[in-house]
């Protein structure tokens, strides 16, 4: 008897061992980007770009495997069933196990109908949630199919790289699907999502390099897209943008170090005909302190700085000299106080939310989370009183210390 249990357990191991179930990579259409545009009678206008796995797989030995995605465009009654209707005309089996971003035309994310549509992507398995979200000034379709990267072979190998460039820039956040349906759940905040362009704006010159958005950037040649600034969605729905700098700024005034170093030119306090370059290093956790217990509530916030000076253009002794360095510190200080007040006031005003991530130290602020949630912290935000503090330390001068001589050199 027990040779025959032996016997059956032994031909059902075979059996289990068996690959019935396989399927070879080229038999699936991997989709890398998805676009999403608004159509008419509640239809949804939905964009694939789907990588040619041949030309994906190094191991594919060569030969003519053809193009190395290919972009189509169909209507959908909803995001999930878009699927199987595409395959009417794609042969292989869709996945979106190796999906990559998530395009929403502008346009979708400001209608009421869009968290509708969004939402079942949280329902598809097979959708990951650090996929990153990308709202386009544009058509998604239009946006999709004008990226043209010149540096990468594939089209969706530009946002893979360009998220790394994010985090090291801070002109525009990390926007993943799993963060946005998390604040959008914790109703207490506005999320902020990568903004972007690849259309041809008419050049326009701002003050300094960072207070553009998407499109406004002026450059000639190489790849039309542009990803700078960020989109505001309040309650699932797209309320407005923020450009590079107030990006930066509501990263700074996050609780936690969110941004790696980053370049940046201040004014020359001394010489207004210049600018002073440095590298921003947000190294310490904000300290925030909260007083919700009146009716007006008041949030005091101390960023600390370290800032390594870069470049002097006017040749100013800013380094040696402990009296210009003085001027340029406060100088510096009284520059970001200014420009973060004025985003204060904007989410305050316009918004009526903030993007700071605030809502965390003010849930600390409560015994329980039902006393929290009485206290609702959005509604109270726009009339709290806010003071904002740099403390500002310039540690680091570069390779260099001393400015040119062009006296000398001139000599």
């Amino acid at each position: 008897m027990r040779v025959c249990k032996f016997i059956f357990l032994f031909l059902l191991l075979i059996l289990l061992m068996g690959c019935w179930d396989r399927q070879e990579v080229e038999e699936r259409a991997l989709v890398m980007i998805i676009g999403l545009d608004i159509a008419e009678k509640g239809m949804l206008e939905i964009t694939y770009d789907i990588a040619n796995a041949a030309a994906v797989d190094p191991g594919g030995g060569g030969g003519d495997v053809g193009l190395p995605s290919e972009t189509i465009t169909f209507l959908a009654p909803d995001f999930v069933s878009a699927r199987d209707i595409v395959n009417s005309s794609v042969s292989r089996e869709i996945s979106f196990l190796h999906l990559r971003v998530i395009v929403v035309s502008e346009e979708l994310a400001r209608t009421e109908e869009f968290i509708h549509h969004f939402s079942p992507v949280l329902r598809d398995r097979e959708i990951r949630r650090n996929v990153e979200i990308i709202v386009s000034q544009e058509k998604a379709e239009e946006f999709i199919r004008n990226n043209n990267p010149k540096l990468e072979e594939r089209p969706y190998s530009f946002f893979e790289h360009m998220e790394s460039r994010w985090r090291e820039t801070s002109l525009t956040p990390l926007s993943i699907l799993d963060k946005f349906f998390q604040r959008m759940e914790e109703d207490a905040g506005v999320f902020l999502a990568a903004y972007a362009t690849a259309e041809v704006n008419p050049v326009i010159e701002k003050p300094t390099e960072d207070e553009y958005i998407a499109g406004e950037f002026p450059k000639l040649g190489g790849n039309p897209t542009q990803v700078l600034g960020s989109a505001v969605f309040k309650k699932g729905k797209m309320i407005g943008v923020l450009t590079g700098e107030e990006t930066r700024l509501a990263l700074a005034l996050r609780p936690d170090v969110e941004t790696d170093p980053f370049l940046v030119t201040y004014p020359d306090p001394i010489d207004e005909d210049y600018k002073v370059a440095f590298r921003v290093h947000k190294e310490q956790h904000n300290r925030i302190k909260m007083n919700l217990k009146k009716d007006v509530p008041k949030i005091n916030v101390t960023i600390p700085l370290t800032l390594e000076l870069l470049g002097v253009p006017s040749l100013i002794n800013y380094i040696e000299d402990p009296n210009n360095m003085e001027v340029l510190k406060d100088s510096i200080t009284a520059y970001l106080q200014g420009k973060a007040e004025a985003l204060i006031d904007r989410t305050q005003e316009e918004f009526m939310a903030e993007p700071f991530k605030w809502s965390q130290v003010a849930r600390r602020q409560f015994w329980t989370l039902k006393e929290y949630e009485g206290y609702h912290w959005m509604k109270s935000y726009p009339k709290a009183e806010i003071s904002i503090s740099f403390e500002i330390e310039i540690s680091e001068f570069g390779r260099q210390l001393d400015s040119l001589d062009l006296q000398k050199i001139r000599d």
